[in-house]
């Protein structure tokens, strides 16, 4: 129950986060999170004492969870902002789905690739292994569309796939040069609707 709790939290801030940081901000920010809590999981099977190894299995869920509920929603926005108002309601639903046959997918396999991966590879080889791979193409390919209007959200995602990487490689060069220097305010920006 305690994970389930925190995964409830964990969703409350997406309502604001999104808005007042940007979904892109949101996405790459919280996605290192999950990463980290995939690899407490995926750790705490090499405990030798049973207890242990649930408390920190527990921790690592809580973490993954606390990341994932924030960050999960990001992609229903996303969504409803990607396709033309015209096929938004067919857009939406192919993205109800591909997210459901995904998790199907993977659910279904589980035991196997378990058995296959051990529990440390699997969480903390291919779980985490398609987190980074996600954050890499979200820094590439997804473009922010904080306070945008739906035509300029369209003319955004009619540009080529390969001038929004561009423009994303320097924001995210220019951001990385903020973090490091200590100007976070220019990297989250906080903006009440």
């Amino acid at each position: 129950m305690g994970p389930g709790f925190v995964y409830f939290g964990a969703t409350i801030p997406a309502v604001f986060l999104m808005d007042a940081w940007g979904r892109r901000a949101v996405i790459l920010t919280l996605l290192p999170g999950i990463v980290i809590g995939d690899f407490i999981t995926g750790f705490s099977f090499l405990a030798t004492k049973t207890s242990v190894k649930e408390g920190i299995y527990v921790w690592g869920i809580c973490t993954y969870y606390l990341f994932w509920g924030s960050w999960g929603p990001a992609q229903w926005v996303i969504t409803s902002e990607v396709f033309p108002t015209y096929l938004r309601s067919h857009g939406v639903m192919l993205n109800g789905v591909v997210n459901m046959l995904s998790n199907f997918a993977t659910a279904y396999p589980f035991t196997r690739m378990l058995s296959a991966l051990t529990p440390t590879g699997l969480f903390c080889g291919f779980y985490a292994g398609i987190c980074v791979l996600l954050w890499i193409f979200s820094f590439l390919f997804v473009p922010e569309t904080k306070g945008k209007t739906l035509e300029e959200i369209n003319i955004i995602y009619s540009r080529s796939h390969w001038d929004v990487c561009r423009e994303n490689f320097r924001n995210g060069i220019e951001a990385f040069e903020n973090i490091i220097h200590g100007k976070w305010s220019k990297v989250w920006i906080y903006q009440r609707g």
